[in-house]
């Protein structure tokens, strides 16, 4: 195969590509082909390698049988016989008396699957009457026969099938050697022959191949005309030998126009290669040792007119890849996976039989009807109290099972579908919930045979009576407004009064944090009106807030739509980075299905996998370099993570970490990784635009400077935008080579003039808008400022990053921004953002030492 004995560069950790891996065949007297090593297609590089394709020789199966021979007469070209389909023959011209070495006729003549073998008397041998013609034959595996032999029998009487070459100047009349009024047998012969007794015929090849017909004397010439007795039957004579050129072998005649010679009438010969189209409905056999290849298409797949064709290929030979249609389906709705029944069937030799390579799709409609997978997709409320009035009964309402057909598509479906696609859940909706009975245990899922588990219930006894829910947000309502809205805790009912205690509405906060109750046409609000708004969580005593309605002319409110300083602040944080990290992972992710791992002592490969954790709702977990961190594997068990991503290089995160790490992942751990950050961030870049789809968009910052990166963070990780690193002053080639292959045509820069020159901007695409401000701490808030409305942050420390490097995607997902404070001291321009903007929830990441609590007490005045 063409692909043997070919080195390639690979690099260090990567896989050489499969299609550089030719399909090992086993050749004549060998069985078992294959590689040393199973599948090097999946070997990950990690020195100079040799993949080596073997296969082991068989045994001797005994004697094939002699072939026969179809005793040929004198001045013959051919000699035929039978054999075994497949064989090969070899045959010899005896020399006279029966010593030497003979004249050799043919060596290896397969036989057709006919049973039939044909070989041609090279020029130079001559058959003459009594010659001793011998043959042998030999099937694979097995020895060679013993000889058959067969005597050449005389030349029988032409007198009624004689045809005569010559090369006639009329078409109609023989000429040149042939006399036209007395045309002789033969040129030298000059016996007379009656001209009225002949007619001329004529042979050709057809006019789509390069073959040649010998005839006589008259030798490899594209057209040669006869004369042939009158009323000769076409089948009683010996058609003109043909000779092929240029790899084209002899296929079959023309059908006979009629059953007899006439006047004028020609022949054609048409001749094939490997690799040409033939008519799929042609019904002549091939000729021995070529095979019939079809190319088809099946369901889903969409025209093409490569489909439907046929070719002849010879055996042993492919089918040419340019003969295979680029697969597309009819609707992407309804098909996916276009694929062939073998793989790449243009490696596939053609063996001992015809071959039909066909195309189908695979359906992208869910098929209810035959779900092979089952998993819970959202947790239910998992979290009760035996005996709650609230919060002692299973609430199913927020489960949400993902079903997979045979097909490998899925299905959500929602708690309240359950029944519409034949699941169960035990115990169910509504059970009351004990801590004998249930504490510890899942709700099991039913389907046919398929079961899920959800996460462990956890049930408790009733003594969270006196914990109080958290105050609500109430946003001011003007006069005239006809509904009340607000915030508060996802899941708690929310009752709204008037002045007098009366009740306006209630609602239920949504999963957003956000709820709204309407006004009453009858109860208009009116300025000064005292609204009172009471939160109430499950399992936990009330706690309410209250405003008044603002005038419609008012300009500046009388009070704060909201309190004018923050409740009291929220702190993440471990005794260090590592720790810190795993708390983020435990409070805001639960569990995981992926998670990844980056270098705990630099900033630059994690910061771009901000957009990617949160794509993928994995955490950011920080190692050593050379040692995975205990507690970081007990946090992946714990998550019950299945995949590991490894963002950075062997220098950032070692292999010895990388295999450590393997035995979490269902299959091999990814790792995502550039020669330096910037090429790293590209790298990541294509990840993630591969899971969003999304092209077009990107967000810029600063490779060298960390603060402008982390801050943007959950701005491009909640839009799905990837973060590419640039230097001040340049852009790298492999940040410009993924601009270009991202079709990336307009950027978001977070970060002034100092982290990323305006000079830069003429490298990059569109510069849809500019992050920025003097100082990092101002760069935050107007990132804050101008991509978020929530009246919730996270505080990090602006000089040391890494503790806060991973709630970026968290950020994303809560929709929350990162801020920027000194350890000790508050910047003014923070104390301003959060008295205008009215922030109820700080949330502080990192111990003392990075964000004092001295800072949250200036903050919450």
């Amino acid at each position: 195969n063409g692909l043997y004995g070919k080195s390639y560069a690979v690099f260090k950790d990567s896989k050489l590509a499969k299609d550089k891996f030719p399909t090992p065949e086993a050749a004549d007297n060998f069985k078992e082909a294959k590689w040393n090593v199973e599948k090097p297609w999946d070997q990950a590089i990690t020195k100079n390698t040799t993949f080596t394709a073997k296969a082991t020789a068989q045994t001797t199966e005994g004697q094939t049988d002699p072939p026969t021979i179809n005793a040929p007469k004198a001045g013959d070209r051919t000699i035929s016989g039978t054999g075994v389909p497949g064989a090969k023959v070899s045959v010899t011209k005896e020399d006279k008396g029966g010593t030497g070495q003979g004249s050799p006729i043919a060596r290896d003549v397969i036989v057709g699957n006919d049973g039939n073998w044909t070989a041609n008397v090279p020029d130079g041998v001559n058959l003459e009457e009594g010659d001793t013609i011998l043959a042998t034959q030999k099937e694979n595996g097995k020895d060679e026969s013993d000889q058959a032999q067969a005597k050449v029998k005389g030349k029988e009487d032409t007198t009624t099938d004689s045809v005569i070459p010559f090369e006639p100047t009329d078409p109609k009349k023989p000429g040149d050697k042939n006399d036209p009024n007395i045309p002789t047998e033969n040129p030298e012969d000059k016996k007379p022959i009656k001209r009225d007794e002949y007619v001329v015929v004529g042979f050709k090849a057809s006019p789509d191949n390069s073959g040649t017909l010998t005839l006589g004397e008259l030798k490899n010439k594209a057209v040669i005309s006869a004369l042939v007795k009158k009323d000769t039957e076409w089948a009683k004579f010996t058609m003109p030998t043909t000779n092929d050129g240029n790899d084209y072998v002899f296929w079959h005649w023309n059908e006979a126009p009629e059953d007899k010679v006439a006047d004028g009438q020609v022949r054609v010969a048409t001749f094939i290669k490997s690799g040409d189209e033939i008519n799929p409905n042609d019904n002549n056999p091939l000729p021995t040792g070529f095979h019939k290849v079809t190319v088809t298409k099946g369901t889903g797949i969409a025209d093409n007119a490569l489909f439907g064709k046929s070719y002849a290929v010879k055996k042993g030979e492919t089918l040419a890849h340019d003969k295979f249609p680029t697969l597309k389906v009819t609707d992407e709705t309804q098909f996916k996976n276009p694929s062939w029944n073998v793989e790449n069937p243009w490696t596939v030799p053609v063996a001992d039989k015809d071959l039909t390579f066909t195309a189908n799709a695979v359906n992208a409609v869910f098929d209810k009807n035959n779900v092979t997978g089952m998993e819970v997709k959202t947790q239910p409320d998992l979290n009760y109290v035996e005996g709650n009035a609230t919060k002692g009964k299973l609430d199913l309402s927020r489960l949400v099972v993902t079903l997979t057909d045979k097909n490998g598509n899925t299905q959500d479906v929602p708690f309240d579908k359950l029944g519409e696609y034949g699941i169960t859940a035990n115990p169910g909706n509504g059970t009351d919930m004990t801590v004998d009975g249930n504490n510890g245990k899942p709700v099991v899922l039913t389907k046919d045979k398929l079961t899920a588990n959800t996460d462990n219930l956890v049930v408790t006894k009733d003594n969270t009576t006196e914990e109080k829910s958290e105050k609500p947000i109430i946003d001011r309502p003007t006069e005239g407004d006809d509904k009340i809205t607000g915030e508060g805790k996802p899941g708690a009912n929310i009752v709204v009064k008037d002045k007098v205690g009366n009740k306006i509405g209630e609602a239920e906060v949504n999963d957003k944090g956000k709820w709204e109750v309407p006004v009453p046409k009858d109860k208009p609000l009116k300025e000064n009106d005292k609204i009172t708004v009471e939160q109430t969580e499950k399992g936990k005593k009330p706690n309410t807030a209250e405003t008044t309605v603002k005038g419609k002319k008012t300009p500046t409110p009388s009070r704060p739509s909201r309190p004018s300083t923050p409740s009291t602040p929220d702190r993440v944080h471990g005794k260090d980075r590592v720790e810190t990290a795993i708390d983020i992972s435990k409070k805001y992710f639960g569990k995981a299905n992926t998670v990844i791992v980056v270098d705990k002592k630099d900033f630059p490969d994690a910061m771009t996998a901000s957009v990617l954790s949160k794509l993928l709702k994995a955490p950011i977990l920080l190692t050593d370099t050379n040692k995975l961190d205990p507690r970081v594997a007990a946090e992946i068990q714990r998550l019950g993570a299945k995949d590991v991503i490894v963002v950075g290089g062997n220098k950032s995160v070692s292999e010895a970490v990388k295999k450590e790490l393997a035995k979490f992942d269902k299959d091999t751990v990814e790792r995502i990784y550039g020669r330096d950050r910037y090429e790293t961030s590209a790298q990541v870049a294509r990840r993630v635009v591969g899971i969003t789809g999304k092209l077009g968009h990107a967000v810029v910052a600063s490779g060298q400077v960390f603060a402008d990166a982390l801050t943007v963070a959950p701005y491009a990780s909640r839009e799905g935008y990837p973060i590419l690193l640039v230097r001040a002053n340049n852009l790298p080639k492999s940040v410009k080579d993924a601009i270009t292959e991202l079709a990336i045509n307009k950027v978001t820069i977070a970060g002034g003039y100092t982290t990323v020159n305006k000079s830069l901007e003429a490298s990059l695409p569109t510069v849809a808008e500019r992050l920025s401000g003097r100082t990092r701490y101002e760069t935050a808030i107007d990132i804050a400022t101008k991509k978020f409305n929530t009246n919730k942050i996270f505080l990090a420390n602006g000089e040391h990053w890494m503790d806060a490097l991973v709630i970026g995607p968290v950020g994303g997902i809560l929709d929350m921004p990162i801020l920027l404070t000194q350890a000790n001291s508050a910047p003014q321009s923070l104390k301003d953002y959060i008295a205008k903007e009215r922030i109820q929830k700080i949330t502080a990441i990192g111990g003392r030492t990075m964000v004092s609590d001295r800072v949250l007490n200036e903050l919450s005045k």
